[in-house]
C-alpha cells in the first residue's frame, strides 16, 4: 500500500527509465514493443521517391505493401527497386494493383494478369491485393461482378486469394456492403480509415472476421522516406499468417504406442502454400533413453513420418509427459528472400508411463485452445 504522505511514484516512461537505468526512449519503446498487438508497416508508389530502406527498418517497420500496377498497362517505376532494397532490409514485402475498372470486354481479367506478371511474388511476400478506390462509372452489381473476376483471376494465377483495400465510405456505398467475397474466402481486409482510434470495418465487421491490416494515416512521418507516407499496421504479431510462401507443421491427431524397447510413429503434416523447397525437420524435448527419426528428412513432400523409440534398459525412459518441439527450416539461395522457418511449436505430446513390465509412451496432438494447428507457421526474417 502507498504511503498517502509521500509523493507518488511516477509511473511515466521517464520515472521508469530513471528507476531502470534505461534511457527513456530506449524504454519506451521497449515497453511499446512488449505490449503493442500489432505490427507496424506502410504502404508505397512513385510518389515517395527514393526510399533508404535501412532506415525504414530501423524505424521499427515491419512491412510494406508497394504499388506494382494500375489498369492494363502501367508499372509502377519505382517497384522493382522497392521491392529489391525493402526484402534486402528484412521487411516483409507485398505488392497492390491500383484498380481501374471498365466495362469493357475482359478488362479485369485483363488487369488481373497484368498484376501477377509484375508483382512476381515469392519468398518474403506478403499476399498481395487490390486496392479499390474507382468506379469506373460501374454500378453495384458491376462492380461486384468485376471485383470478383480480378480476384478469381489472381487466386488462380498466384495461387493464393488477394486481400482487399477499401474504405468503409466506398464499400458500403460503392460495392452495396456485401458480405460475400468475406465468405467466399477472402478473408483479409486492408481497411483505410484515417484519424481514427478505431477503425469501422464495413460488411459486417467483414463478416465477422474484424480488419487484418489497417491504414490509419495518409500522411505519416518515417525516417528513410521524404515527405508524407501512408502508415498501416498489422492486426497480429506473425505475419506468416499472411505469407504469400509459407509451411506450416501440424502433427496428425492418432495416437500410437510403444513398450520398453519398441517403437511409436507418428505423420508429421508440411502445410505448404507457394513453398516446394526442402524443409528440414528437427524434434527437441525427447526425454533420456529416446531417439527420433523422420522417414524422409529433409523433403520435398507434404508429411513425413516421425518414429520415436524408447530405451531397452528398464527404466531407461522416464515415466512422465514430455512436450515435444518440431521445427522445420525452408532452403533458399541468398538472392530469393529470407529462410522460412518453422520456429518449434509443441505440437506433439510424448506419454511414458509403465505398464505391467514394461514403460510404454503414447504421442499425441497437443492443442491449445481455439488454436489452429495449420496456421502456426513462421518466416524467420
Amino acid at each position: 500500500m502507498l504511503n498517502p504522505f509521500s509523493r507518488s511514484p511516477d509511473f511515466t516512461p521517464a520515472g521508469q527509465a530513471r528507476r531502470s537505468g534505461i534511457p527513456s526512449a530506449a524504454l519506451g519503446a521497449l515497453l511499446a514493443k512488449a505490449v503493442s498487438p500489432y505490427l507496424e508497416g506502410i504502404d508505397v508508389s512513385h510518389w515517395q521517391g527514393p526510399i533508404d530502406w535501412p532506415k525504414v527498418a530501423a524505424a521499427g517497420k515491419k512491412f510494406v505493401v508497394m504499388k506494382a500496377t494500375e489498369s492494363t498497362a502501367f508499372v509502377d517505376p519505382t517497384y522493382a527497386t522497392n521491392h529489391a532494397g525493402a526484402s534486402a532490409a528484412g521487411l516483409w514485402t507485398s505488392a497492390y494493383h491500383f484498380a481501374r475498372p471498365d466495362a469493357s470486354v475482359n478488362d479485369a481479367v485483363l488487369e488481373a494478369d497484368h498484376f501477377v506478371a509484375i508483382a512476381n511474388l515469392g519468398r518474403g511476400d506478403l499476399i498481395p491485393a487490390l486496392d479499390l478506390e474507382v468506379t469506373g462509372g460501374l454500378g453495384v452489381a458491376a462492380l461486384q461482378s468485376w471485383v470478383t473476376k480480378w480476384l478469381g483471376e489472381v487466386t488462380a494465377k498466384a495461387g493464393v486469394r488477394p486481400m482487399i483495400y477499401t474504405s468503409p465510405y466506398f464499400w458500403k456505398t460503392y460495392m452495396g456492403d456485401t458480405t460475400s467475397l468475406a465468405n467466399a474466402g477472402y478473408a483479409i481486409l486492408w481497411i483505410a480509415h484515417w484519424g481514427v482510434a478505431s477503425p469501422t470495418v464495413p460488411a459486417q465487421n467483414w463478416a465477422g472476421r474484424g480488419w487484418t491490416f489497417w491504414q490509419y494515416s495518409n500522411c505519416g512521418t518515417v525516417s528513410g522516406i521524404s515527405g508524407c507516407v501512408d502508415l498501416d499496421r498489422y492486426n497480429g504479431t506473425d505475419l506468416a499468417r499472411v505469407g504469400y510462401s509459407v509451411f506450416s507443421l501440424a502433427a496428425a491427431s492418432s495416437a500410437s504406442q510403444a513398450k520398453q524397447g519398441q517403437t511409436a510413429s507418428t505423420v508429421v503434416n508440411i502445410n505448404r502454400t507457394n513453398f516446394p523447397s526442402e524443409v528440414a525437420l528437427d524434434v527437441s524435448g525427447l526425454p533420456t533413453g529416446t531417439a527420433a527419426t523422420f522417414s524422409t528428412n529433409p523433403t520435398t513432400e507434404v508429411s513425413t513420418g516421425l518414429s520415436i523409440t524408447t530405451s531397452a534398459v528398464p527404466g531407461g525412459t522416464p515415466v512422465g509427459t514430455y512436450p515435444l518441439t518440431i521445427t522445420g527450416v525452408g532452403d533458399t539461395l541468398a538472392d530469393e528472400g529470407p529462410v522460412v522457418v518453422f520456429p518449434g511449436r509443441k505440437i506433439l505430446r510424448l506419454q511414458a508411463y509403465n505398464e505391467g513390465l514394461g514403460s510404454t509412451m503414447r504421442i499425441c496432438l497437443l492443442k491449445r485452445p481455439g488454436a489452429d494447428a495449420g496456421r502456426w507457421g513462421a518466416l524467420g526474417m
